[in-house]
């Protein structure tokens, strides 16, 4: 079987392992690393085993993920100067207003 995508190995395996333990990916090689784990994901040639194809693609659910928090961490400190601090007993008031009483 000739190896139609050289990436799958190694090289590979230590970018999805960097991704999983939340280690920031540059910029610079940020597309490539989601380039070469779509073409593993999404491969039909049968060059990726099911295990190569299942771990492109957690690769590529943490990497959305870690985007996902990075944009509400944004989020949450553009808007925390427009919060109003709030007593945890106060919130705690609030949510007990919402619960059903048997």
């Amino acid at each position: 079987m000739s190896n139609e995508y050289p990436t799958i190995g190694r090289a590979r395996r230590m970018e999805q392992k960097a991704v999983s333990l939340g280690w920031v990916i540059p910029d610079e090689v940020k597309a490539d690393v989601v380039g070469e784990q779509v073409k593993i994901a999404t491969d039909k040639s049968g060059e990726a085993s099911n295990r190569e194809k299942t771990s492109a693609a957690k690769c590529l659910a943490s990497m959305n993920a870690q985007n996902i928090a990075i944009a509400v961490s944004s989020n949450i400190n553009e808007e925390s100067d427009k919060l109003t601090p709030v007593s945890p007993a106060a919130m705690l008031v609030e949510m007990r207003k919402t619960i059903p009483s048997k």
